[in-house]
């Protein structure tokens, strides 16, 4: 807050623009969404899925069929405060969501570029966030960018929007942290953890292995508190986790609905290369850490945990499906869609970097990749707003 106030009109002015673009945009989208019919495509997006269930969501919680409770419990909330249907409920947590995500990487960006107050490029490196994509290559698996390649901006499934922003603050507090092994924010983040699997169960998935596993690993000098950090940190996601299994592959499973083990068979139904489309979503991250990687150069805390939970989600994406109707959901991606954005928070903070230090080479490298993310991007977002389908894009 103290460097908010501190902060030149400019930077403010710039937070308040990019506020108003997104929001602006995601507010159209998502109307777009939950009101129209996709002209013509048979799948414009999972919007109106979840605003049935929001609409539905206590008689499905009395039923013990609600296997993701928190996003239709807040939309059925919120419509039952404010005036409107759930479906505009639905588009204003949405738009909200986006909003807190942007708000939460102007904070990453402004703690990595450790300035004393905000920052233009922490802003606009986040602005930056907000766009990117997988890169478009014309004619390789239909010049596809959305489908198959993973994106750290999800635009299609509510409830990875709403979880979003969870997801991203969760490294920047296990980070603080980890620091000086501090209980107290372990305990924050194992309570903000458990929200999160409340919304979408993939993200404790990867983050539970993921920051336990480092834990052990760091704190092998002071094992006591580590092993405290990390009961504070996994205990109560790891309860939710084992009740919503039970719920999702029991109760309210089908009988062929099963975890299975093998390597892409999602991408196999849909002969997709897992090779070449995991170069194309991360041209630039790849890219910036080969160089990283050859010059030897040290790695932020936080780049660590980046790190690690992209290799545990992506690991569980490339092994793990699910075994009979759900399967060609996908939705074991799901982990390394959301660490995409810590591997483009990455990225994008290392090619400002190169500019600071003049770094030129690098910096025009860096810039090429980064530059086609973006267009990429933005043609993804243009042709959602005029409603072809995420399937087609």
């Amino acid at each position: 807050m103290s460097g908010l106030r501190r902060a030149p009109l400019l930077e403010l002015l710039l937070l308040g623009l990019g506020c108003v673009a997104i929001g602006a945009y995601s507010f159209s989208l998502f109307g777009e969404f939950v009101h129209a019919k996709g002209r013509g495509h048979l799948y414009l997006s999972d919007f109106p899925q979840h605003v049935r269930v929001a609409s539905e969501a206590l008689e499905l919680l009395r039923k013990g069929e609600l296997s993701h409770p928190a996003l239709p419990l807040t939309v059925y909330g919120l419509s039952a405060v404010l005036p409107g249907t759930p479906a505009d409920a639905m588009v204003w947590v949405a738009t909200g969501s986006k909003l807190a995500s942007f708000l939460v990487s102007v904070a990453i960006f402004q703690s990595l570029f450790a300035r004393p107050r905000l920052d233009w490029r922490a802003i606009t490196a986040a602005g930056i966030l907000f766009v990117v994509s997988a890169v478009r290559v014309p004619g390789f698996e239909g010049g596809l960018t959305y489908l198959n390649k993973g994106s750290p901006n999800i635009w299609h499934n509510p409830s990875n929007i709403f979880v979003h922003p969870i997801v991203l603050a969760l490294p920047l507090l296990v980070s603080l942290g980890w620091k000086r092994l501090d209980l107290r924010l372990f305990g924050a983040s194992g309570l903000l953890l458990a929200v999160a699997t409340a919304i979408k169960p993939n993200i404790a998935l990867f983050m539970l292995p993921a920051v336990v596993g480092v834990l052990a690993w760091t704190s092998r000098e002071r094992p006591r508190q580590g092993a405290i950090a990390a009961l504070l940190f996994a205990g109560p996601s790891t309860l939710l986790l084992v009740h919503l299994f039970l719920l999702t592959y029991s109760a309210g499973g089908e009988p062929s609905d099963t975890i299975a083990l093998g390597l892409f068979q999602t991408l196999k139904i849909r002969r997709a290369d897992p090779g070449a489309n995991f170069l194309i979503a991360n041209a630039l991250p790849v890219a910036v850490l080969v160089r990283q990687l050859w010059k030897g150069e040290p790695f932020e805390r936080i780049e660590l945990l980046w790190f690690a939970m992209f290799v545990v989600a992506y690991a569980q994406f490339a092994l793990l499906y699910e075994d009979g109707p759900r399967m060609k959901h996908g939705n074991f991606a799901w982990g390394y869609n959301m660490c995409l954005s810590y591997a483009f928070l990455f990225g994008i903070f290392h090619f400002f970097r190169y500019g600071e230090r003049r770094q030129w080479v690098a910096l025009a490298v860096a810039g090429v990749l980064l530059l086609w993310h973006l267009l990429s991007g933005l043609r993804v977002m243009g042709l959602l707003h005029q409603g072809t389908s995420f399937l087609r894009v």
